[in-house]
């Protein structure tokens, strides 16, 4: 009997994720509904992400390899992928981490089911590479209203390696490489701010790897700033310099506390973090 399918297109860009590979793609067709097609498009790795791909490709046909020879930049990356696309659906998913079963027909239905929604996220299981073990699981808002503040206040309503959304609505508005690695903020911002409409899943539908070379392992002062300048050009908001910083170093403390395995670290860097922005700590505990 033929698994059933969904009008759905994986996209995904990779740079040197040679390894995680097959897990990746073994966690989507492993899935209780299966996507039309799993666009990955190689940036230029110098690993043997590529000679993976096209014997990964041999196997498994819904899986359309782009290999491209010199990198182009993540968001750039993406952008080709999205030309692509035949799906009337993208499921953004990066190459190091896997997928629920239930993720694509979960997040397919209710979008199938709500024509008025465009984009479904959901909230993730951070992993240890190195063990498996669950690290800490995100909590991002359900409902539209609350997704739509945190973009009004230069925050993260949806998680981008969670989201499936509406081609048309990706294609339309495009990754720009100037703002990565806060281009999923500038792209959902943009969406928000002309009327789209975002929902998360309460499940965490997404495994997140953390490792040594993952963007999950630290932050960038620039995924940051850059949502502050944005947030000010799209919402006419006034935000500054010393409350980018604050934020910035409040979550830089915060996720090496979630990441760190030494406890006497861990409370030190939650102190830190506390004494940076005590309402934000108490709002994570409350929810």
């Amino acid at each position: 009997m033929k698994q059933q399918q969904a009008n759905v297109s994986v996209v995904s860009a990779n740079y040197n994720n040679g390894k995680y590979l097959k897990q990746f793609i073994d966690s989507i067709m492993n899935s209780s509904v299966l996507p039309k097609e799993i666009i990955v498009v190689d940036d230029g790795s110098t690993d043997d992400s590529a000679a993976i791909l096209k014997k990964l490709s041999e196997e498994t046909d819904i899986l359309k390899p782009v290999l491209m020879q010199q990198n182009q930049g993540f968001a750039n990356a993406l952008n080709i992928g999205l030309k692509e696309v035949t799906g009337a659906y993208v499921l953004r998913l990066d190459p190091d981490d896997y997928v629920h079963p239930e993720r694509i027909r979960l997040q397919y239905e209710l979008l199938e089911g709500n024509k008025e929604l465009d984009v479904v996220g959901s909230n993730a299981a951070y992993f240890d590479s190195d063990t498996g073990k669950v690290i800490f699981k995100s909590n991002f808002p359900a409902s539209f209203e609350e997704i739509k503040k945190r973009y009004h206040t230069a925050m993260h309503g949806v998680l981008h390696g969670t989201v499936m959304g509406k081609t048309a609505l990706f294609i339309k508005y495009g990754y720009q490489q100037q703002y990565v690695p806060a281009e999923d903020y500038a792209i959902f911002a943009r969406m928000i701010a002309e009327g789209a409409v975002m929902q998360n899943l309460p499940e965490p539908l997404t495994y997140v790897r953390v490792h040594a070379g993952s963007v999950s392992n630290d932050l960038n002062y620039k995924a940051i700033s850059e949502p502050y300048i944005i947030c000010n050009e799209l919402f006419h908001t006034n935000y500054g310099k010393l409350k980018t910083r604050l934020t910035f170093y409040h979550l830089k403390f915060y996720r090496r506390f979630l990441f760190q395995k030494n406890l006497l670290k861990r409370m030190w860097y939650l102190l830190l973090a506390v004494s940076l922005n005590p309402a934000k700590i108490a709002a994570r505990i409350k929810r």
